[in-house]
């Protein structure tokens, strides 16, 4: 076995240990499915190392080498000491040992002290690691599709709703997508729902310091395919915020209600769920109790039933309106074809620029009068730079992520909404904006409710070790989670990397911070108003978890003690590394504006360096919408899309001869 190997094994093993006592109790407590699951290291399951190193491979190339360097360092003793410091000693000579040859309980006090270690680097190994291998403990498979963990989390695996045959409607849009495909690597399909194939990286980007995790959309339809169906507006004062603050009245003009009418018609948006899920009747529960904002979130689904829970993986019935069913099936039946499989390097500007770049394969180089860049906010600046536009610095600049975390309640059994389902119905089915600010500055916090799945709950809950960490999992099935996302004052870039392809830098900004703080606070008081007995935030440390016992008229036994806990979660504070902060929201990096001096692309969307290179996506927002972006990208994109056809109607003086072709890259693959 590789010496590299053998320090992933010990890594997995120390992250999730074998616990013969804990087994033993769950054993007795008769929860066969956890004494199961406290009995297995994830080490002795031969498919999650192969996982875990498959995915190794998926990560940027300074990130493997960091890796790789991290992993020698441990293979043997003097590495280890070096980076283990006295965590690493052992009792016998020579005193030192290599990582795999420590004792657990010396691994995991050395994995503790980098997460509390004052040097970020240490901060950011140790996080790193985490979200990778409790990433795919909880998300990787074996050969039949199994998890031996999943039982003791209550989670079935494959949807148990899932529809023998999808919508008819959906296998026709398939069957057209797929005869207007050209695949030149077998990369990406219609019909691609798997988690590895649907996200970028895998599901495992983060920002260049592993500080931030994204969640971004990689197969055709592109973030549509796996986002959680909330369909809002764009709210009226964003609206006047970029009408008035940057120069864009368009979108407070009745084109733009007109524009977001045929939207929301196109892709089905509606409210009247039937059913909430329990993340959902958790949320609604504790704000109606608190006398809180709440109401339902519209959703893009085509039957009012839609109830599916797995629709971040791609939604295998085609109740989800998403891209692929409806602009992409309306572009084919217009004639378009669709080039999958393949990167987009670069916008030609000049006929001398042509050439294939170094080490293609198949090179393509499809020529049009007009290019529209709908790669979004991550791939559409890597791609203006990669076609020397820099917009005298300003594409990649201007990154907004809407960054969010939770906070995650436990619940008696016999709780009123207990029956509800964690993994299935609605994902997303209740937000409030009670904290928002909406008619003040603006920028404040929404609560919402995430995916549950397991693999993205092992990235997010911190890790206090491995007995702590597996009882958090034990507790998972009688848990709900309230999202917290902000609406981002401050702002990251994106840059190349050295294989060309983006990265992100970005933290919130110091504002922006004490907004995820404030919404933390109220959703910390939704789910005790909600009946929880146990609440915890996403922050490291054991002040991070507090018990909320109940008087018997069911109000809060010590309301005291839960004032402190919160004034130590302000306290605590949003720090790198300690805090789970995560996105699927990404925009800002090719903002529109009135001028080339402060924006990438004019109120046409169409640069201000390249004429006939247009942008058309969440890229071109000047500022965060502050509410899940779908509809005001599409929207905004349907503006942009009329202004382009008025400028190519035959006879228009604007008409762009010879060549009427318009070609759009859409999110790029890799």
């Amino acid at each position: 076995m590789s010496r590299h190997r053998l320090v992933l094994k010990a890594l997995l093993d120390t992250f999730y240990p074998s616990l013969p006592g804990e087994a033993a109790k769950a054993r007795e407590a008769g929860n066969q499915h956890a004494a199961l699951a406290y009995a297995l290291s994830a080490s002795d399951l031969p498919f999650l190392v192969e996982q875990v190193e498959e995915s190794i491979g998926r990560l940027t190339p300074e990130v493997q080498q960091e890796l790789g360097l991290l992993f020698e360092l441990l293979a043997w003793r003097v590495g280890t000491v070096a980076v283990g410091g006295m965590a690493a000693l052992t009792r016998q000579f020579p005193y030192c040992a290599a990582f795999s040859d420590l004792q657990r309980e010396q691994r995991e006090a050395m994995l503790l002290s980098w997460a509390n270690s004052r040097l970020l680097m240490f901060q950011k190994a140790f996080k790193g690691l985490k979200s990778l291998l409790l990433n795919t403990v909880l998300s990787g498979v074996d050969e039949n599709g199994h998890n031996p963990i999943w039982p003791s989390l209550a989670y079935p695996g494959a949807d148990p709703h899932r529809p023998k045959r999808p919508l008819s409607a959906r296998l026709a849009a398939e069957a057209a997508l797929e005869a207007a495909m050209v695949d030149l690597a077998g990369a990406a399909r219609a019909g691609a729902t798997g988690v590895r194939r649907a996200l970028q990286r895998a599901g495992l980007l983060t920002t260049s310091d592993a500080g931030v995790n994204i969640l971004a959309g990689a197969t055709l339809g592109g973030g549509t395919r796996v986002n959680w169906s909330a369909s809002f507006r764009t709210p009226a004062h964003v609206r006047r915020e970029w009408a008035r603050d940057y120069g864009l009245p368009a979108f407070e003009s009745a084109r733009f209600d007109a524009a977001l009418d045929a939207v929301c018609k196109r892709i089905g948006v509606a409210t009247g769920v039937k059913r909430h899920n329990r993340n959902n009747a958790v949320l609604r529960e504790g704000l109606t109790a608190l006398g809180a904002h709440c109401e339902e979130i519209p959703r893009n689904c085509a039957v009012a039933d839609h109830e599916c829970g797995y629709c971040g993986f791609g939604c295998a019935s085609g109740g989800k309106q998403d891209a692929s069913g409806t602009w992409l099936l309306d572009a084919v039946n217009a004639g378009a074809r669709i080039l999958t499989g393949a990167f987009a390097e670069r916008v030609l500007t000049q006929p001398a620029c042509a050439g294939a770049p170094e080490g293609a394969g198949v090179t393509v180089t499809v020529r049009a009068g007009i290019v529209v860049a709908s790669a979004g906010a991550l791939h559409t600046p890597a791609l203006l730079l990669r076609s020397g536009l820099d917009g005298r610095g300003r594409v990649g600049a201007n990154l907004r992520l809407h960054p969010g975390t939770c906070a995650v309640g436990s619940f008696p059994p016999g709780w009123k909404g207990w029956a509800e389902e964690l993994y299935s119905g609605p994902i997303m089915s209740v937000y409030s904006a009670e904290a928002a600010d909406w008619n003040g500055s603006g920028y404040g916090p929404i609560l919402e409710t995430p995916c549950s799945h397991p693999g993205l709950v092992g990235a997010a809950v911190p890790w206090l070790g491995g007995a702590a960490w597996q009882r958090e999992g034990e507790d998972l099935p009688r848990s709900a989670a309230v999202l917290v996302l902000a609406r981002d004052t401050g702002a990251g870039r994106v840059m190349l990397g050295c294989d060309r392809l983006p990265r992100a830098a970005y933290w919130p900004s110091p504002r922006d911070e004490r907004s995820l703080l404030t919404g933390m606070e109220l959703a910390l008081r939704v789910l005790v108003a909600a009946g929880a007995t146990r609440v915890r935030t996403l922050q490291m440390g054991p002040q991070a978890v507090h018990e909320t016992p109940r008087a018997p008229d069911g109000s809060l036994a010590d309301p005291a003690a839960f004032e402190v806990f919160l004034a130590a979660m302000h306290a605590e504070g949003i720090q790198r590394y300690r805090t789970s902060v995560f996105t699927a929201h990404q925009m800002g990096t090719a903002a529109m504006g009135a001028s080339p001096d402060a924006s990438v692309v004019d109120p046409q969307g169409q640069s201000w360096q390249a004429a006939g290179l247009y942008v058309a996506d969440g890229s071109v927002f000047p500022t965060p919408t502050g509410v899940n972006p779908m509809v005001s990208i599409e929207a905004t994109s349907y503006l942009i899309a009329e202004g382009l056809a008025e400028r190519l109607r035959p006879g228009s003086l604007a008409s762009i001869k010879p060549a009427q072709r318009v070609a759009v890259i859409s999110p790029c693959l890799f």
